[in-house]
């Protein structure tokens, strides 16, 4: 998402470069990285890189503002089967 993007981008970079393939993939590496070094568990990070606020929130389930269906829970889960 873009407002995503440049959020992780200024933390990683201090600028928001052009959206390519291989900006997305150092952003996600490098925010990734910063995530576990603070300690952050995969599914924190699963958690967080499904909705900004995930942590606050926690796993949840709904519809959002907009009337689309989320479910950070089945999200976190899919994730986890990944790994």
């Amino acid at each position: 998402m873009p407002k995503t993007w440049e959020m992780y981008a200024k933390d990683i970079l201090g600028y928001v470069p052009e959206m390519t393939e291989i900006n997305e993939k150092y952003v996600t590496v490098m925010k990734i990285q910063s995530w576990l070094d603070d300690g952050l568990t995969p599914e924190q990070i699963a958690l967080k890189w499904n909705h900004p606020a995930g942590l606050a929130y926690g796993c949840s389930s709904g519809y959002n503002s907009k009337g689309v269906w989320y479910d950070s829970c089945a999200y976190v889960k899919s994730v986890m089967k990944q790994l």
